[in-house]
C-alpha cells in the first residue's frame, strides 16, 4: 500500500508574512483527483492548502503565516483532510493519508539536517505555554448496538480543549478489520471547554460491524485548542482492549446439523430357484438390498460383484431405489462351487450416493453375503 511518509520544508524558521511550502512525501507515486482541494491541519491551528505536485511522490501545500497565528518552536501536521479529493496510488488504489504523531507528523527542515521548524508571530512569545493538548483516551460503552441506537464516543484530552467551529464540525472516522467504514462517522456533539469531547452517531439498518475500531479525529476546518491557543494534536490511541462494540444484529444462527447414517448393504440374494447347479451360459440375477435409497452414477464405469469362483456379476440397474441388481453369466473358465460367495463389490469408477447425501458403504461381510441366504452351486 502507498502511504504518507512525512513532511518537510526548505528552511527551519518562518515569520509572519512568509509562505511555508510543505512537501508531503509518499512511499510511491500518487495523484490527486476529483477536482477538490485537500489541506493539512497544523499544530498551531493554521492550515496549509494544496498547491500542486512537485514530483510523482510529493505533494506541495502552502501555509501563509499570519501575524495572528500561534507561534511554535516545532511545527507539525495534525491531520490530512481530503476535503472531497482523492489521493490515488499508481495502481488506482487509495493511498493512505493517515497522520500519526511520532511517526510521520513532524515537519522537518531539509536545509538544517532534519531540524524542527519554528513559526514566529507577534501573537505569542515562544517562551509562553506551547504545549499542545493530546488525546489521552477514547471511551465508549461496550455492547451490541442495534438500528436506532445512539452511540457516543468520548474523546478525552489531557487538558481542557475548546472547539471553534469552522466550515464543518469535527468528525471521528471509524474502522473495522483495518478498513475505514464510509457509512459510520461520529460527529462532534458537545464538550467544548472541557477535557471530554462527545462524538455521536445513530445505528442504521445497513450497519453490520462485528468489531468497531477507531479511525481518525478530523478537525474539518474547525479549531481545537487549549486556553493558550495551542492546537490540539488529534492522533488517537486504540480503544481499550476490554472495550467491545458491534453494530447491527450479531447473533450467530447455526443450522441444526443432522448426521445421517451411511447406507450399507443389507443382503445379497438369488431370488429364483437355486436347487440345481448352474452350467456354462446360464444367467443369474443377484439382488443387492441396501439400507436406504441409493443413486448409482455409471457415467465413468460400471460396478461388479467379484465372485468366489472367479466370475463377475455386472451391475444392471436399480439406481434411485434400495435394491440394486447384478447379472452373472456362468463362464467356461469359472470354477465349480457348491456354495457361491461374493468376495467384494468393485466400484470401477461408478459413484454411489445416498439419496439424502449419505455416504454408501459397499463392504461385504458374512452377515450380508450371498452364501448366508442361498446355496448357489456352479457346475461349469
Amino acid at each position: 500500500m502507498t502511504f504518507l511518509s512525512g513532511f518537510s520544508v526548505p528552511s527551519a524558521r518562518y515569520n509572519s508574512g512568509s509562505v511555508v511550502p510543505i512537501s508531503a512525501t509518499f512511499s510511491d507515486s500518487v495523484t490527486v483527483s476529483n477536482g477538490a482541494v485537500p489541506f493539512l491541519s497544523l499544530s498551531n491551528g493554521a492550515i496549509a492548502t494544496y498547491a500542486g505536485q512537485t514530483d510523482d511522490a510529493t505533494l506541495t501545500f502552502n501555509y501563509f503565516v499570519s501575524d495572528t497565528d500561534n507561534a511554535t518552536p516545532s511545527l507539525s501536521v495534525t491531520g490530512f483532510a481530503l476535503n472531497g479529493a482523492s489521493v490515488l496510488a499508481a495502481d488506482g488504489s487509495v493511498a493512505a493519508t493517515t497522520v500519526t504523531s511520532g511517526v510521520n507528523s513532524q515537519i522537518v527542515s531539509t536545509a538544517n539536517a532534519g531540524a524542527a521548524v519554528t513559526i514566529e508571530t507577534s501573537l505569542q512569545d515562544i517562551a509562553d505555554d506551547l504545549v499542545s493538548p493530546r488525546v489521552a483516551s477514547v471511551d465508549v460503552v461496550s455492547g451490541n448496538y442495534l438500528p436506532g441506537d445512539k452511540v457516543t464516543l468520548t474523546v478525552v484530552f489531557d487538558e481542557a480543549v475548546g472547539v471553534t467551529p469552522g466550515a464543518k464540525l469535527p468528525t471521528l472516522t471509524l474502522m473495522s478489520n483495518g478498513e475505514v467504514l464510509d457509512d459510520v462517522i461520529a460527529s462532534y456533539e458537545s464538550g467544548s471547554g472541557t477535557k471530554k469531547l462527545n462524538f455521536t452517531f445513530t445505528v442504521t439498518d445497513t450497519m453490520d460491524v462485528a468489531d468497531l475500531q477507531l479511525g481518525e479525529l478530523l478537525s474539518n476546518g474547525s479549531f481545537l485548542a487549549d486556553a493558550s491557543g495551542n492546537a490540539a494534536i488529534l492522533s488517537l490511541p486504540e480503544l481499550p482492549s476490554a472495550t467491545s462494540v458491534s453494530l447491527g444484529d450479531q447473533t450467530v444462527y447455526v443450522d441444526e446439523v443432522v448426521n445421517l447414517a451411511d447406507v450399507k448393504i443389507e443382503s445379497i440374494r438369488y431370488l429364483d430357484n437355486d436347487t440345481e447347479a448352474f452350467k456354462v451360459g446360464e444367467v443369474l440375477s443377484f439382488s443387492v438390498r441396501m439400507t436406504g435409497v441409493v443413486n448409482v452414477d455409471t457415467s465413468e464405469g460400471v460396478s461388479t460383484l467379484v465372485l468366489s469362483n472367479g466370475g463377475f456379476a455386472r451391475y444392471t440397474g436399480g439406481s434411485d431405489t434400495n435394491t440394486l441388481t447384478f447379472s452373472y453369466i456362468v463362464g467356461a473358465s469359472d470354477r465349480n462351487t457348491d456354495d457361491l460367495r461374493v468376495l467384494g463389490l468393485a466400484e470401477n469408477d461408478a459413484v454411489f450416493n445416498g439419496s439424502l447425501g449419505q455416504d454408501v458403504d459397499v463392504r461385504i461381510t458374512s452377515a450380508n453375503n450371498l452364501s448366508t441366504f442361498n446355496d448357489v452351486a456352479i457346475n461349469a
